[in-house]
């Protein structure tokens, strides 16, 4: 009996899925998210500058034991909220960008989100502050400029939170287990029996 012969995958052949029993982060996996992740806080300190430019910036006047009182409490609230929309943003697009790489889909790009995404906030803080000028300490009665920064801390968690939630939405309605990663088939996984001659 000879053997069977032996051709390319046809139309009807089922699409190459991951080994559900591989590692669930690979190497590659790694190296996007360290990339991501830098990408995250290099895009940070752009933000940091952008926010400096458009947050309004607040006064007040120096008081005793080197306590400010601001003039105005509206300025506060709307650079908090300027930071609160840059820092989303980014999230927003860092999340859909993430997703639309088929092949590092994964926890590794996940737990990249969250963590460049909270690097990127914190350098957008501290690029705005430590640029921005501003005195937080005068001789009483003295009138200061202030410098910029978050007044709520827990507007840091804007960027991963925003990042992690569209990624997930994503990942929510997948339709496939593996999310779609593609495959590269060795030699082996390629070929498949053709049909018997008549």
């Amino acid at each position: 009996m000879s053997s069977p012969s032996w051709v390319g995958p046809s139309a009807s052949t089922p699409e190459l899925r991951p080994d559900a029993s591989g590692p669930w982060v690979t190497r590659r996996d790694l190296r996007v998210g360290g990339v991501l992740v830098g990408c995250l806080a290099f895009a940070g300190v752009l933000v940091g500058f952008v926010w400096l430019a458009v947050a309004p910036r607040a006064h007040g006047f120096a008081y005793l034991n080197h306590t400010v009182l601001p003039l105005e409490n509206e300025s506060f609230v709307a650079s908090d909220g300027r930071f609160l929309l840059l820092t989303a943003g980014v999230g927003l697009v860092a999340g859909l960008l993430s997703w639309l790489d088929r092949a590092s889909r994964g926890p590794a790009v996940a737990a990249a989100l969250g963590a460049g995404g909270l690097l990127g906030a914190v350098l957008t803080e501290v690029v705005a502050r430590f640029t921005g000028g501003g005195k937080t300490t005068g001789a009483y009665g003295d009138t200061l400029k202030l410098p910029v920064t978050v007044h709520a801390p827990g507007l840091l968690l804007a960027e991963p939170v925003s990042a992690l939630f569209v990624y997930g939405v994503f990942v929510l309605f997948a339709k496939r287990d593996d999310l779609a990663r593609p495959v590269e088939p060795g030699p082996q996984a390629a070929l498949v029996p053709a049909s018997p001659l008549p």
